[in-house]
């Protein structure tokens, strides 16, 4: 049976920073959800666009405002943006980020789970197309677990429905 595809190519690589500058009040969850950016603006300017079509009187300028927006539903839907939330929630979860919670701060979280929410956030990054990435620092107890288990993980995604 072929696998399900989101439309996201499959194949990219990266590099993680263990020393990258992040915000520490940000919560696991922000930071992840960050990843998608420019899919919550699209999300905003369709509901924009999706006011002005309700009080919208000229025929035309309704038709250009329902064009638009499609275009912005399509490209939300293309991108599998209404299961974001379930995507970061299951992704998380088979990185082990859920152990410590989702809603702690990035200031509060040790090396190794800073280690992996960076992991998580490349992966999203990367609009899932991750197959390898690369840490900076690949030493220390516990790291190649890590890889291991972030490269699993994502070969499963890639390749589960």
């Amino acid at each position: 049976m072929p696998a399900v595809s989101s439309g996201i190519p499959k194949s990219a690589s990266g590099y993680l920073d263990q020393h990258a500058a992040v915000d520490e009040t940000l919560t696991v969850r922000a930071y992840l959800s960050g990843a998608f950016a420019d899919l919550f603006e699209t999300e905003r300017q369709l509901n924009e666009l999706n006011e002005a079509i309700s009080v919208c009187t000229d025929e035309d300028e309704l038709y250009r405002l329902c064009t638009r927006a499609g275009a912005k539903q399509e490209l939300l839907e293309s991108r599998n943006f209404y299961a974001v939330d379930s995507e970061i929630d299951k992704i998380a979860a088979g990185l082990g980020l859920t152990a410590f919670g989702m809603d702690t701060k990035l200031g509060h979280l040790s090396g190794g789970q800073r280690a992996k929410s960076d992991a998580c956030a490349h992966v999203f990054g990367s609009a899932g197309r991750v197959d390898s990435g690369r840490a900076d620092e690949f030493s220390g107890p516990g790291t190649h677990r890590m890889a291991d288990k972030v490269s699993d993980h994502i070969q499963g995604l890639i390749y589960c429905c």
